[in-house]
């Protein structure tokens, strides 16, 4: 992959709807306070805010 190519790739996934690219590959995506959280993964919270995410498991240590 050329540099231009990586760079446009990293770009795309920055901008990449974290909440929208759960929802339409079938996850259950449910809203708490301004969070989402995905059932599957109930450790997974998503900041559409900031368009990331974070594992609470390992805020917990």
């Amino acid at each position: 992959m050329r540099q231009d190519e990586y760079k446009a790739l990293v770009q795309a996934a920055r901008e990449a709807d974290l909440v929208a690219y759960f929802q339409q590959n079938g996850f259950t995506v449910e809203r708490k306070s301004s969070e989402y959280y995905v059932k599957e993964y109930p450790s997974l919270c998503i900041k559409p805010s900031t368009n990331t995410e974070q594992n609470r498991l390992s805020q917990s240590a």
